[in-house]
């Protein structure tokens, strides 16, 4: 019989079905699987408990217990032939992360857990999907960010979809566009962070990779907020933006703080604010 992931199915435990693939226990041998974490496609499985991932094979013989312990557990970058397209990948992750609490945790320790339904984020394979849309709402790309198990596992922290260019990412279109001032910073979850405590923020996809084209349609201020050790940098996109640019260089409390997430991450939510109220206030 053909080794599919419906006869698969038949022989694991606590198994729904949710059209591309199905979800079960993790059988193998080192992760106790208290919540079906298992996701199994045609052509192949993770668990997003114990970050594995497996051929339909493996999973066949972690049920018959003939796997030997450990085989299966490197990860590949991410499957991107796996989507017809950009969108199927990200309604896909968004909807997971929705029906799984368990894998908000990341997102909730870096203060960022409130844009998960509104920035449309998601999960998938290991990795937090932040897609980027223009202000009519078309999809542009995307920015993955590798979980905490993931990131142990591989070299990257950030992927991008083949062949994208830089982006402008702007989490809220609508805050950008009925603000006075916004602001600019250096990384994606920076900008998360500022929108879940309501200042408009745009960043670059790619770190300090800033085309000046993309603020020609902002009439507005543009507060640029660089990371701690990235002044220079941020000067430079200053004097690209006119009388619309002004620098907010922030006091961080502590040596090891380097941006405006940390902020999050210590929970200091409210000593971020207090900073930046005088240019957005």
């Amino acid at each position: 019989m053909q080794l599919t992931k419906d006869s698969l199915a038949l022989r694991l435990s606590g198994v729904s079905h949710h059209g591309r693939y199905i979800r079960a226990h993790c059988p193998f041998p080192e992760h106790s699987d208290s919540k079906p974490s298992l996701l199994v496609y045609d052509d192949g499985a993770y668990c997003m408990g114990c970050q594995r991932r497996a051929s339909l094979y493996e999973v066949e013989q972690a049920i018959t217990g003939t796997i030997p312990v450990g085989l299966g557990k490197n990860q590949p970058r991410f499957p991107w032939h796996e989507y017809r397209n950009l969108e199927e990948l990200i309604e896909e992750a968004h909807n997971l992360l929705i029906t799984n609490p368990s894998q908000r945790i990341y997102l909730k320790s870096r203060g960022v857990e409130s844009c998960v339904i509104p920035q449309r984020l998601g999960w998938m394979w290991g990795w937090y999907t932040v897609p980027v849309y223009d202000q009519h709402q078309k999809l542009l790309g995307a920015v993955l960010r590798a979980g905490v198990e993931t990131e142990k596992a591989v070299s990257d922290r950030f992927l991008f979809p083949p062949r994208q260019a830089p982006l402008l990412y702007v989490p809220d279109w609508d805050m950008v566009l009925k603000s006075k001032a916004v602001a600019v910073v250096f990384g994606i979850f920076d900008a998360l962070v500022l929108v879940s405590l309501g200042i408009p923020a745009v960043s670059p996809t790619r770190g300090q990779n800033f085309d000046p084209i993309w603020f020609q349609q902002f009439r507005k201020r543009l507060v640029v907020i660089p990371d701690r050790g990235e002044e220079l940098q941020g000067r430079r996109l200053l004097s690209t933006l006119g009388w619309r640019g002004s620098l907010c260089r922030l006091e961080f409390p502590d040596d090891s703080w380097k941006d405006p997430a940390d902020f999050a991450t210590h929970k200091k939510q409210t000593l971020l604010r207090k900073q930046l109220q005088p240019y957005f206030s």
